[in-house]
This record gives C-alpha cells, sequence and structure tokens, in this order.
C-alpha cells in the first residue's frame, strides 16, 4: 500500500492546503534537473545531497496525522508543524534543489512573498530584490550558489516574520477567549443572583428612595406615587393590591433574564457590522478568533444593560430617571447592550491588526510607509 492510500483523509480546509502545497513540492522536485555535483545524473528525488526537503515535508505529515486534542488546538502545534516544515522544505529547495529555470519561472512567487512579510529596508529583502531584478533582465543568467543562499535567506526571513505574527494572534486569541470565559461565567452568576435574591438586584422603577425624597412641600397637593414598573412583570393595573406595593417589594425572579435577554438583543444588533467585515485571506485557522470575539461582545452587552439600568435607577444620570412604563426599561436595556461596542472596539481594532499581518498570497503588498509585520508588538 503506497503512502497516499496511507494518507489519513485531511477534512479541514487547512490540512488540504497544506497537503496539496506538499505534493506540489514533490512534484517540482521530481522534474527538477539540478546538478549537485558529483552525483550526476543527480536524480533530485533520491540524491542524498538533496534530499533534505524529503525529512520536512515527511515531518509536515506528521504533524497533518497527529490526533488532534484542545492543549494542540490551543497551542496551534499542528499548524505550526506543519506549515513550519512545508516552508523549511521550501527554503531547501531553493537552497539546492530547484534548477534555474524553476527559479525564474517562481520569481514572483519568491519577490510576492519576501515583500508581503519583510520591510522594504530589511537587508534580505533589499539583496533578494537586487538578484530578483537581474534574473528577470538576464534570463540565461546561471544561479551561483551565493545566489541560492541569498534567495533562501530572504524566504527563511520572511517565513519567520510571518510565524511570529501568527504566534501574536494566537496569544492574543487566548486572551480574548478568557475574557470571553470570564464574562459568561459573571453573566450566569448575574442571572443566578438575580433568579434566587431578585432583591439584590433592583431593576424596578422608580427607586423608593426617590419617592422619598421627592417629597411634597408642606401645604402643597399631594402628588401621585409614580407607578411602579418592572421589566419582568406586566404593570398591575389601579386598584390591584400588587399596585400599592413599591419597587423592591415587586421585585421578581425573571426580572434579570429580561434584562440580560434585551441587552443581548442590543448587543447583537451592533454586531451585523463586525459579522459582515471581511477577514483577512489565509490559509491559517485564524479567524476563530471572530467567534470569541462575538461571545465576548454578546456577554458584555448582557452585561452593560445590567449595570445601566443599575446607574439610572440610582440617579447617577440626571434627568433619565423619570421611567415610569415597562417598555421605556426594556429599550434602555437594548441601548446599554448595544453601548458595548464603546468596549469592544479596541479589541476588534487589535484583532484586524494582528489578522492583517498574517500575510499569504492573496495579503497586500507591505508599502514603504507602513510598519512592517515584523515590528508588529506583541
Amino acid at each position: 500500500m503506497d503512502a497516499a492510500a496511507e494518507r489519513t483523509e485531511r477534512d479541514q480546509p487547512w490540512e488540504i492546503r497544506v497537503q496539496v502545497e506538499i505534493d506540489t513540492l514533490r512534484v517540482m522536485a521530481a522534474s527538477a534537473t539540478q546538478d549537485c555535483g558529483g552525483h550526476p545524473p543527480c536524480g533530485v528525488a533520491t540524491c542524498p545531497v538533496c534530499s533534505g526537503w524529503q525529512a520536512h515535508l515527511l515531518e509536515a505529515e506528521r504533524y497533518l496525522d497527529s490526533p488532534r486534542n484542545p492543549l494542540r488546538w490551543w497551542a496551534g502545534t499542528r499548524v505550526e508543524g506543519a506549515w513550519g516544515h512545508v516552508d523549511a522544505a521550501a527554503v531547501e529547495m531553493v537552497r539546492g534543489v530547484f534548477d534555474t529555470d524553476q527559479i525564474v519561472g517562481l520569481t514572483p512567487r519568491i519577490q510576492g512573498t519576501i515583500d508581503r512579510c519583510l520591510r522594504p529596508l530589511r537587508p534580505e529583502r533589499v539583496a533578494a530584490n537586487a538578484l530578483l531584478d537581474r534574473l528577470g533582465r538576464e534570463h540565461t543568467v546561471k544561479l551561483t550558489r551565493h545566489d541560492r543562499e541569498c534567495l533562501a535567506s530572504a524566504l527563511t526571513a520572511a517565513n519567520d516574520s510571518n510565524a511570529a505574527n501568527y504566534q501574536r494572534l494566537r496569544r492574543f486569541q487566548g486572551k480574548v477567549m478568557g475574557s470571553a470565559l470570564v464574562m459568561i461565567l459573571l453573566v450566569l452568576f448575574i442571572l443566578y443572583v438575580g433568579v434566587a435574591h431578585p432583591r439584590l438586584v433592583p431593576l424596578c422603577f422608580p427607586d423608593p428612595q426617590e419617592q422619598v425624597d421627592e417629597a411634597p412641600t408642606p401645604g402643597a397637593p399631594a402628588a401621585e406615587p409614580a407607578p411602579v414598573v418592572c421589566p419582568g412583570t406586566a404593570t398591575p393595573a389601579a386598584g390591584d393590591p400588587l399596585a400599592s406595593q413599591d419597587a423592591d417589594q415587586r421585585a421578581s425572579s425573571t426580572d434579570v433574564a429580561t434584562v440580560l435577554l434585551f441587552g443581548l438583543i442590543g448587543a447583537a444588533l451592533t454586531s451585523v457590522a463586525f459579522v459582515i467585515r471581511p477577514a483577512s485571506a489565509t490559509p491559517l485557522p485564524a479567524t476563530s478568533i471572530r467567534v470569541f470575539q462575538g461571545l465576548l461582545k454578546a456577554a458584555t452587552g448582557m452585561i452593560t444593560a445590567i449595570l445601566g439600568l443599575l446607574f439610572l435607577r440610582a440617579g447617577v444620570v440626571p434627568g433619565f430617571t423619570r421611567i415610569d412604563t415597562r417598555s421605556q426599561i426594556l429599550v434602555y436595556a437594548v441601548v446599554f447592550g448595544a453601548a458595548q461596542q464603546l468596549v469592544t472596539r479596541l479589541i476588534d481594532a487589535r484583532s484586524d491588526s494582528l489578522l492583517d499581518s498574517v500575510k499569504t498570497n492573496a495579503s497586500p503588498v507591505v508599502s514603504g510607509d507602513e510598519t512592517g509585520p515584523d515590528d508588529a508588538a506583541s
């Protein structure tokens, strides 16, 4: 049974992309006619001098075939191991396998990789671009060992820079994931407290203390008390015994759950632009960070809805304490839920920056006035 028959099925897009790259490199190596010196005619696929790349490709496939588990997913070892060995194999093939014609044909791809991943003034990029320009002008030039080492050095630096950016993205994704988990646990705790002890999270209006502070002056006609409204229960009709209860007495186990629901709706409304925001084209499974950002936005929106209504009930915001209908409470919950964008937009900006720093053949070239990805802060 050959290796292709024994190959584990690839069911994730990034795994398929890595396997395609491995197979492509093997086909290109089989068609190479590079003279390694001392072993004519050179059979690149079997020559002991030119076969170092094969160990890298076998190691890349070993990472692809390794069992999946949460720890490897968290650390990203399968992704970085597979792509790291594929990149190393490509560098070795440029160094000693590809013939001059293949190198000349690959000039646009090599130059694109170097330009995307290295700053304009990096010495490796400057030297490689000068060599590639010469190859473009003189198609009959024969590459020397020095030329091959120059290209290999530039490609290695580009791959290292890209790998460092991907590691920064993985670390940031871990922070976002941890923050989302903490916020979700906090939401569940608030929900439990609100259901088991509704008076500990008072969300009915108005605050009884506010009614005491607004007592009429002596001799003035008594004003009608403000109706007590709660987010989770209907307002009782006049004459109902419940109508005489104050806001703390009317608190119910559904108040917190109702506010959390409408806070989630507000967060979802502001997340529409976030969902349709285009993600950077990359063969790496990096965009899963968007999922954790969405969870963080949802949990943050629910918490800001609770806190916002508590601020209003406490009179922190003058002029917004007179709430006399249940619909007003729910609308405020939606507004405060949408206000999570003010908190999470900095996380969105950092995520976009890190996603853009992971360069691929579909990514834009780094311009001269931009900070190179290898200069990005950790």
